[in-house]
């Protein structure tokens, strides 16, 4: 957990890790409850609310995971 930090203090601090749209997480929309548990603790604030569904945005995703276990139904999966 202490690496999964540091990595995104770090991409914080000099841009975002240049990440391919395949290294992102996403989100299955129809498991998705709209709970909003995922949102406050991503770091670089790529999970938005759209018509009550968890969406994340790939341009900031830093692929952290911290959203993964946050979700009660799993709808935050790596994207393949």
């Amino acid at each position: 957990m202490k690496i999964v930090k540091l990595m995104v203090v770090l991409s914080l601090l000099f841009g975002s890790i240049a990440l391919s749209a395949e290294g992102a997480h996403v989100v299955d929309a129809p498991k998705c409850v709209g709970c909003k548990l995922c949102v406050p603790v991503c770091p670089t604030k790529a999970i938005t609310m759209i018509k009550g569904k968890a969406v994340i945005d790939p341009a900031k995703c830093v692929d952290c995971a911290l959203c993964v276990p946050k979700c009660p139904t799993k709808a935050i999966s790596k994207k393949k």
